[in-house]
């Protein structure tokens, strides 16, 4: 399964190249700037947009790209279990979140220095990271049983009901805030159980795509 994993990482690694100069950027502005308020305007928004987008995009790339070279058919011709092939499609934007978490902790390590009353935790990426995991597995379900197409759907109906439509409801902008503020500095005990939680619907998605993919036409 390792060389699968190491085939996404491959195929996907245009996609890995500017949130890393991104990333880059952001501790660089936080390590050179002297003034609180830049870093909130623009280095933790930053952070927190691609905290948000790394796995369910990395996943639907992913499954793009399989769906164009039509290599999902091509594995199944090898010798090679149905399971680590799905298996692959989880592991690797899972691996891609977790080193995500890990350089935006280092990020925010150097943003602390220079926030004041504003301090962003290391945290905070784990947190938004954690989030996505439902959605990349709902996403890569449908991929599974439907195709890439209905999966970029998903992702959008998805992301759309869980994040966007909130936000639009009227009168829960403000109540919003505190959520945010939280977020940004989130309690450590709750960070966990809340990566638990997220942990175990994914993998619960990958035991559905699984049974889904075992059961299709090869």
């Amino acid at each position: 399964m390792l060389s699968l994993i190491w085939k996404d990482f491959y195929i996907n690694r245009s996609q890995l190249v500017f949130p890393a100069i991104v990333l880059c950027a952001i501790a660089l502005l936080a390590a050179m700037g002297r003034s609180s308020q830049a870093a909130v305007d623009y280095a933790v928004p930053l952070l927190f947009t691609y905290s948000g987008m790394m796995v369910p995009f990395f996943a639907l790339n992913s499954a793009m790209l399989e769906e164009k070279n039509r290599t999902l058919a091509f594995l199944r011709s090898l010798p090679m279990s149905t399971d680590a092939i799905v298996a692959s499609k989880f592991v690797a934007p899972l691996l891609v979140g977790a080193l995500w978490v890990g350089a935006s902790a280092l990020a925010a390590i150097i943003m602390k220095a220079n926030m004041g009353e504003n301090p962003v935790s290391i945290m905070s990426g784990m947190l938004l990271v954690c989030a996505t995991l439902p959605v990349a597995a709902i996403e890569l379900v449908v991929f599974f049983r439907f195709g890439a197409s209905a999966a970029r759907t998903a992702l959008i109906v998805t992301v759309g009901a869980v994040y966007l439509v909130p936000l639009l409801a009227q009168g829960l902008v403000a109540k919003m805030r505190p959520v945010v503020t939280a977020m940004m500095d989130p309690q450590p005990v709750q960070t966990l159980l809340f990566a638990g939680g997220s942990l175990l619907l994914y993998l619960a998605g990958m035991l559905i795509a699984q049974a889904i993919f075992r059961r299709r036409e090869p």
